[in-house]
């Protein structure tokens, strides 16, 4: 009798942790749209680096071995999607972390212990998935946008006092007029949350997931 108790009350405070944990997924099913530029830091990058540097890039339509501008928008990619899921994950850090705390839910803290341990595998799958979908939509349009790299490679060596800065705001002008693609890196963003994120926790959570509710 007193292990069916036990049981029991086991079952009770796991459903009450599941039923929290899908709460908390329907919160935050999306992502709220990011405020920063996802090129903010290859701009940066740009009117950083030695201007010889930058001129080698242009030439390669920005694939040269010293200053890979794929590299540097993926890199800005991960880190905007890292700031944008932050607030979410940090909150469900500490709703798993507040139940570890309660000695009432100490049956279920082997379970919240291997959670907590997941959130942190889940956040670096969309992370790595918002630099891969970013890089994989804007690298053909870029690559092949021969007059942005001829007209970079000409303005150096023409006694422009900036030369790092011109070809920072013709790069940064092009992205600004690629609002398709844009919405295209959103749209995949987006889905990267729920697939890489959002659908494992509330599989956690005991939900069973068919291909209509994994698009919820």
């Amino acid at each position: 009798m007193l292990a069916n108790v036990a049981k029991a009350q086991a079952l009770a405070v796991l459903e009450e942790i599941n039923k929290e944990l899908t709460i908390f997924a329907y919160r935050h099913g999306s992502l709220k749209r990011g405020q920063r530029s996802i090129y903010g830091r290859l701009i940066a990058a740009l009117r950083d680096r030695h201007p010889r540097t930058v001129w080698a890039a242009t030439r390669r339509r920005g694939g040269f071995w010293n200053f890979d501008v794929y590299q540097h928008l993926g890199d800005g990619a991960a880190f905007e999607a890292k700031r944008r899921c932050d607030a979410a994950v940090q909150g469900l850090r500490e709703i798993i972390e507040n139940k570890l705390a309660d000695p009432d839910m100490a049956s279920a803290h082997a379970f919240l212990g291997q959670l907590l341990d997941d959130v942190s595998a889940w956040e670096a799958d969309f992370i790595e998935a918002a630099r891969h979908h970013t890089v994989s939509i804007y690298h053909p349009d870029l690559s092949g946008a021969q007059g942005l790299w001829d007209e970079c490679e000409r303005k150096y060596g023409t006694g422009l006092p900036d030369y790092r800065g011109e070809v920072a705001t013709a790069v940064e002008t092009w992205f600004q007029h690629e609002e398709d693609l844009a919405e295209r890196v959103e749209r995949r963003i987006q889905g990267a949350w729920r697939s890489a994120f959002m659908q494992p926790l509330r599989k956690a959570a005991g939900e069973v997931l068919t291909e209509e509710s994994k698009a919820a």
